[in-house]
């Protein structure tokens, strides 16, 4: 990777250069993901260090969509991590009730955690060519994400590749809708609506290669680093697009908008948008870029 650098352009005369920090520790990476832990990844902390059978946990953690995930650091790009943080997955695949038992005592209640969808997150100042490959032959869903600590306190993080899991549909029919809620709900939507979401699929997948696509159970999740759009059907003839977007920053919001950041509901956004025709349609697409573009 090219070096990355930074710059100060206040003072518009001559910008000054921002000068990167190194780290001695794993351990210091480790503190400072993990004190801003939702606001970075989406990702609520449940424990540090977490000991295992064969292994020690750096960070365990239950993202916005309610999937486990395991976070692992590294300093440079040459100690394998990868395969390490494969193992805690399978193990924690192999014991969910302990899983399910930290998440109660840390979050309270009961949750629904989605297992079809666990993630392994790999954080480091760079990644080599043999990390990116190694990660594409493994059908897990693994993000290696690449960070710079700048002096006075500036955190840069950057997705610099990631696959997904590939699975085989599991809806065959009515009665595998409590295992995959919206291609039960697309099997019974109206031709338009079908049209709608495919359209919309395409137009989000095209905005960007950082984008990834999660089928989760109840809705698709796109996504960065976090998740930016949240699409599922809210009806046979209606679309609902939930956003990373303030409502109070959008202009002249139309009247299939509206704010639930404080209503409950399946996905993530403040900010939906109902798609029932063609017109509205168009309007979801520049709100979805605007949710990409961090506007």
């Amino acid at each position: 990777m090219s070096e990355i650098k930074l710059f100060n352009i206040s003072n518009r005369s001559k910008g000054t250069q921002i000068k990167a920090k190194s780290l001695k520790f794993e351990k210091e990476i480790q503190e400072i993901v993990e004190k801003n832990l939702e606001d970075l990844f989406g990702i609520r902390l449940l424990a540090s260090e977490y000991i295992i059978d064969g292994g020690r946990v750096d960070t365990l953690g239950l993202d916005e969509n309610d999937c486990p995930v395991i976070i692992e650091y590294k300093l440079d790009s040459n100690s394998n991590v990868i395969n390490q943080g494969l193992y805690y997955l399978d193990w924690f695949m192999e014991h969910k009730a302990d899983f399910d038992i930290l998440c109660r005592e840390k979050l309270g209640g009961k949750i629904d955690i989605d297992w079809n969808n666990p993630r392994l997150i790999c954080i480091a100042t760079d990644f080599n060519k043999y990390d990116d490959n190694a990660i594409k032959q493994i059908n897990r869903n693994i993000e290696l994400i690449r960070y710079t600590l700048f002096e006075n306190d500036y955190l840069m993080i950057q997705l610099a590749s990631a696959v997904g899991e590939k699975k085989k549909s599991i809806y065959t029919g009515k009665d595998k809708y409590t295992k995959d809620r919206i291609k039960y709900q697309i099997g019974k939507a109206n031709k338009e609506v079908v049209e709608y979401l495919e359209e919309l699929d395409e137009y989000i997948l095209e905005l960007g290669d950082d984008i990834q696509k999660k089928e989760l159970k109840n809705y698709w999740a796109y996504k960065t680093i976090r998740n930016i759009v949240c699409v599922l059907l809210g009806n046979k003839e209606t679309l609902n697009v939930y956003l990373a977007i303030d409502y109070e920053k959008i202009k002249n919001p139309r009247s299939n908008v509206r704010d639930v950041k404080d209503t409950g509901h399946w996905g993530t956004g403040d900010t939906v948008v109902y798609i029932s025709d063609e017109e509205e349609l168009e309007y979801a697409k520049e709100l979805v870029k605007k949710a990409y573009k961090g506007e």
